[in-house]
């Protein structure tokens, strides 16, 4: 029998162990050795999650024959993130925790030789499933393995899921690949991107880092107002002041703002890790809105030239609707289809152990949005 055929039938061992109990370093090394890890399957990943969101990360490794051939971190967070906006103190209590708590993770399981991915991804669902039902959680959802270059063909690895019982959502997301030169990279942008950027530049916008609290203070500002004028829910300052000098302190993250006659027009901040950007938190101010300034197509190329001449690889615009029924997600996709990416479909997996808590949990989120009892 051929290693690869023995790598793809053996069954690992899985150990697990919660944060902060693991060496950060050679976790990220171990990490790197799969050139599809996200930043999301990095140490400081965990950390950010644990102290902005109190959440409990667990680090799982496969074991076989004594070495270490893969592994997933996940954390265990509550169905929905407001809850610890609403009863903090309540819901860090053991009981509410499982009642209420969920698996996630993003980008894993992570292993080195692509042979093992198989029997890793099938041995740690195992594990988990196990673990979930002894510990009473209500879920495992948006459970979301590598997308960029997948170890699996899409329906082998469904299989793998769905012998386990979970059920798969289809998601997707645009992806540049920065490998050609910065002329080629031009020349993918549409039509109406380059003149954007082109009329950007005239009016003299730039793009400026904002690396500092206060710099990120005011990135927040300009965010507020964009989740304001679009009627959705803008993140905590405490959560984004957390997650931002972890990320910087690593060289893991950056912070860009574009300014104009001294005011801040747009924000964008990005991870980075193992050569992917990925992309959030793009934000409009309502100046620039109402006076049709395209800061943001500006700030999209200057952070395509960063990526590239930074020895990035990719750059992720984090999401993609992949089948559009508003007017809004159809805008959001043309925005993101502009700059030359490709769109790249993938399984998101969940399965739920309490399906009366998780109904119980929609009515009260329904109710919230005066969608409850008529």
């Amino acid at each position: 029998m051929s290693a690869s055929a023995k790598a793809r039938m053996a069954v690992p061992q899985i150990r697990a162990r919660e944060f902060p109990q693991i060496d950060a370093g050679q976790w990220n090394d171990a990490a790197l050795r799969d050139r599809q890890a996200r930043v999301q399957q990095s140490f400081q990943g965990a950390a950010i999650r644990h102290g902005a969101e109190g959440i409990r990360p667990l680090f799982l490794t496969a074991h076989l024959d004594q070495q270490v051939v893969g592994q997933l971190l996940l954390s265990q967070g509550f169905v929905h993130p407001d809850l610890l906006q609403w009863c903090e103190p309540l819901l860090r209590t053991r009981l509410c925790r499982n009642w209420w708590g969920v698996y996630r993770w993003i980008g894993g399981p992570l292993v080195a030789e692509e042979d093992a991915y198989p029997a890793v991804l099938r041995q740690m669902l195992h594990y988990l499933d196990l673990r979930a039902r002894d510990e009473g959680i209500l879920a495992i959802c948006d459970a979301t393995p590598g997308f960029h270059s997948p170890h699996l063909a899409a329906e082998e690895e469904a299989a793998i899921f769905a012998d386990l019982g979970f059920t798969r959502r289809e998601q997707a997301t645009m992806v540049l690949d920065l490998g050609p030169d910065l002329d080629s990279l031009w020349r993918g942008l549409s039509r109406d991107a380059r003149q954007k950027v082109q009329k950007a530049e005239r009016l003299g916008i730039r793009v400026v880092e904002a690396h500092t609290e206060e710099g990120i203070r005011r990135y927040y500002s300009v965010r507020r107002e964009n989740s304001r004028r679009n009627g959705v829910r803008c993140p905590h300052l405490k959560g984004i002041l957390a997650a931002g000098p972890v990320y910087l302190a690593h060289d893991m993250g950056k912070v860009f703002l574009t300014e104009y006659e001294g005011r801040v027009l747009s924000g964008q901040m990005l991870v980075h890790f193992n050569g992917y950007v990925q992309l959030a938190g793009i934000c409009l101010s309502d100046y620039a809105w109402e006076q049709g300034l395209p800061a943001n197509d500006l700030m999209q190329w200057h952070l395509i030239r960063w990526g590239r001449e930074s020895g990035k690889r990719s750059v992720d615009w984090s999401g993609y609707t992949p089948d559009p029924t508003t007017d809004k997600e159809r805008g959001i996709n043309t925005f993101k289809g502009k700059w030359g990416g490709r769109v790249i479909r993938y399984g998101v997996y969940d399965k739920v152990y309490g399906p009366r808590r998780e109904a119980a949990m929609q009515w009260v989120k329904d109710l919230a949005k005066g969608k409850g009892r008529k």
